[in-house]
């Protein structure tokens, strides 16, 4: 059985953390999830497949991105990166899934919401140059966002 029919039924998120966003990858028959801590603002991010927990890790900070141009993204990507090591896991969504009302019309991207890797804070931080070490596609359909909590602030 596949991650994709539900994303949200696989949360990880810890004890006193909220799902700030979820969604399927199903190149990968992963789900890719970042939660909250409501009292202290640290992040989770999580990385799952059918067969095992790949990656998971607690951020202190939450990271708001706007990016100008994101591949299949419409307009500009909204987003929060975590970081692990040095190491800064983005997700950009298309503006339109960040307020309620256009939500619920539908995303204006082919490629609503994305994972993006990058090497270093420099490199997620480049507008001139989007120089992702790792990419992962969002299933539409499995996109599950906090539009009040989640992105740039």
């Amino acid at each position: 059985m596949g991650l994709m029919a539900a994303a949200p039924a696989w949360a990880e998120c810890g004890e006193t953390f909220s799902v700030l966003f979820s969604c399927a990858v199903p190149e990968r028959d992963a789900v890719v999830e970042l939660c909250r801590d409501d009292s202290s603002g640290a992040v989770q991010y999580s990385y799952m497949t059918s067969a095992a927990t790949e990656l998971q890790f607690i951020s202190p900070t939450a990271y708001g991105v706007v990016r100008e141009q994101v591949q299949g993204i419409t307009g500009p990507g909204y987003g929060m990166a975590a970081s692990n090591g040095g190491t800064f896991y983005a997700i950009y969504v298309d503006r339109s899934l960040m307020f309620s009302e256009q939500a619920q019309e539908g995303a204006r991207s082919s490629t609503p919401a994305v994972v993006q890797v990058y090497a270093s804070e420099a490199a997620l931080n480049d507008q001139t140059q989007d120089k992702y070490i790792a990419r992962r596609v969002c299933y539409p359909p499995s996109i599950d966002i906090d539009s009040t909590a989640f992105g740039p602030g």
